[in-house]
């Protein structure tokens, strides 16, 4: 029961779900008095937006919201009060009085929903609700690239690209990618990250690296900025050339020194100063100069057990930036100015650690005027096909045996009694590089190249498409020969034997032998390895003997192809020191004996046998 003029209840209904999440509403009923002759009815609101801003984008001003269509249906009596207020959405701040409330579109990261509940009363207070509902539309703005500040390095360092001052203010970056558009060309590291590396280049002079940094946001909009490492180069020291080693004769005048060859990769050289190093001296000319001259010592200053003398010179050099660099130039003063000399090779520039071990090898040094005498004596050379290809899809020269070194090298060379074998297998023997053919020795004589035609042979030698340079193919066919004891000056693979091909029962144990390797240099490993058949274990397969239990062979309801059971293939391999190795195959087939072959009594048939001795 409720007076005259009637009276509102209002009720919130929650709903919650498996997940503890709820969600409320509310229900507005208006009791009225239908006793009195005439009841207050409560009022109707109506919530509208203004047309054409139902939908409107982030950032609008004004929208408006109407309620002052609301209505009331008592004769007399209006709408008293109308509030309005914000039930869902990002937030916003309403403005205004009465009927109409306004407000500015906020800024959203999607299109959104914004919800308004109007609540109007009449002046007994009874009320009603009505919902009014606003699209923002979301409007990406697009991320900004930010590739960090320039900068400057030296040469040789570790540089790292910074893009992390990168910002997207709505959607946010999905990626960022950096890429090389200027400068000399690096390596980037990391170039999908917010951070990318590279190391600085070497320079003759200051170079500017420009990189682009890409940025993309989730929606796919790129923005892009550019990063300038301006790289200085170090000062590079200048390289002193003394000139190439001299011979000349006793009292020569004007023996010259010659510097010029002296070099600087990023300057220029200022000056030239020469000094004799060593006991036996002379006077030099324009010492601070190029190209210094003086005349050799007179043959009566040798001490009379001496057939030559050395004079060695020193130059220093020093570009203009004040770096200094140091060469010498030894000068034979002999009674034979035709004398070829030496080459000194003092081996490769090196790096190394602070502590470390160093070895300086000057083995490549030579004398024009000296052959090395190299024979290859009673070796047997094979070549066996890779990867299972043939002849002709192998187009790699089988083994080649080069001799010489270097553009100006000599070598004696003796092969003889040696064994070719495979010759079919794209085998050859290639020699190379003489500066002089008349000093050289090549004997080729007393071979077995696997052949006694001549032609073959030849071809065997050397191969026009090798450019080989042979002085002369002097050889002598000859059969086979025994490779005994090896007189070989150099390193080749040692031979590899299995041993014979055996048979064996199940439960037999088998032994796998090694019993003639054959390598001056000595083996240095044995391996076996199962390679098909039953698979079984091998005792000691790192050592020259290894053994193993032959298994059984399977029924033959098992559906198996028990003859591929039978085989059982091993392959030796052998290593020498110097990493050579060669290998040999060996087969152990399982004999079958099975009872249905025995008998129906399951027992071995083989019998006895029985030997008779004749009386004569």
């Amino acid at each position: 029961d409720v007076a005259a003029e009637g009276e509102t209840f209002a009720f919130k209904l929650t709903v919650t779900d498996n997940d503890v999440e709820n969600s409320t509403d509310t229900v507005i009923v208006n009791v009225i008095d239908d006793d009195d002759a005439e009841p207050n009815y409560p009022p109707t609101a109506v919530a509208e937006v203004e047309p054409g801003e139902s939908v409107v984008d982030e950032g609008q001003t004004n929208v408006t919201l109407i309620g002052s269509n609301s209505t009331d249906p008592d004769t007399g009596d209006s709408v008293s009060s109308y509030v309005w207020k914000q039930i869902s959405g990002p937030g916003v701040v309403l403005y205004g009085t009465g009927s109409e409330r306004s407000f500015t579109a906020p800024n959203v990261k999607k299109n959104e929903q914004l919800v308004f509940r109007l609540t109007v009363l009449d002046v007994d207070g009874l009320r009603s609700t009505d919902m009014a509902t606003v699209t923002v539309n979301w409007i990406n703005s697009g991320p900004t690239a930010d590739a960090g500040a320039d900068q400057t390095v030296d040469e040789g360092i570790m540089v790292q690209l910074d893009g992390t001052g990168s910002n997207d203010s709505d959607d946010g970056i999905l990626s960022y990618n950096w890429t090389q558009v200027g400068g000399t060309a690096v390596e980037l590291l990391n170039g999908d990250s917010k951070k990318a590396i590279f190391t600085a280049p070497d320079v003759t002079d200051e170079d500017t690296l420009v990189f682009l940094l890409t940025v993309t946001d989730n929606s796919g909009v790129d923005d892009y900025d550019n990063v300038h490492v301006s790289v200085e180069a170090d000062n590079t020291s200048p390289v002193a050339d003394a000139g190439p080693d001299q011979v000349v004769a006793f009292g020569q005048a004007g023996v010259t020194l010659d510097g010029f060859a002296s070099s600087d990769p990023d300057g220029v050289i200022v000056s030239y100063i020469w000094e004799q190093v060593g006991e036996e001296s002379v006077t030099l000319y324009d010492g601070t100069t190029g190209n210094p001259y003086f005349t050799a010592p007179a043959a009566d200053v040798l001490d009379p057990s001496e057939a030559f003398m050395s004079l060695t010179f020193k130059l220093t050099v020093k570009d203009d930036d004040g770096q200094e660099s140091v060469d010498t130039v030894v000068v034979n003063v002999t009674d034979d100015p035709g004398a070829t000399v030496p080459i000194a090779d003092a081996g490769p520039l090196q790096t190394v650690s602070a502590g470390a071990e160093v070895t300086l090898d000057g083995s490549n040094s030579y004398d024009p005027e000296l052959n090395a005498q190299i024979q290859i004596l009673k070796n047997s050379f094979s070549y066996f096909l890779i990867d299972g290809l043939d002849q002709d899809g192998d187009e790699n020269p089988g083994n080649i045996v080069g001799i010489a070194r270097g553009d100006e090298a000599n070598s004696d060379l003796v092969y003889r009694e040696n064994n070719m074998e495979n010759i079919d297998g794209n085998y050859s023997v290639f020699f190379y590089n003489w500066a002089d053919e008349d000093m050289v020795l090549v004997d080729l004589a007393n071979n077995w190249w696997g052949t006694i035609v001549d032609e073959q042979i030849v071809d065997l030698i050397y191969d026009i498409e090798f450019d080989s340079t042979l002085p002369e193919a002097v050889y002598q066919p000859a059969e086979a020969v025994e490779v005994g004891e090896a007189g070989s000056s150099l390193s080749y693979p040692p031979m590899a034997k299995a041993g014979e091909d055996q048979t064996a029962d199940p439960d037999d144990t088998v032994t796998l032998n090694c019993p003639d390797v054959y390598d001056p240099d000595q083996v240095l490993a044995y391996h076996w390895e199962q390679t098909g058949g039953i698979e079984v274990v091998l005792d000691n397969a790192d050592a020259a003997e290894t053994t193993f239990i032959v298994p059984a062979l399977p029924d033959e309801d098992e559906e198996v192809d028990i003859e591929d059971l039978k085989t059982l293939e091993f392959l030796l391999t052998v290593t020498d020191p110097h990493g050579f190795f060669d290998t040999d195959e060996v087969v152990v087939t399982i004999t079958e004996t099975n009872a249905e072959d025995n008998g129906d009594d399951g027992h071995s048939s083989s019998g006895c046998f029985i030997s008779t001795v004749g009386r004569y």
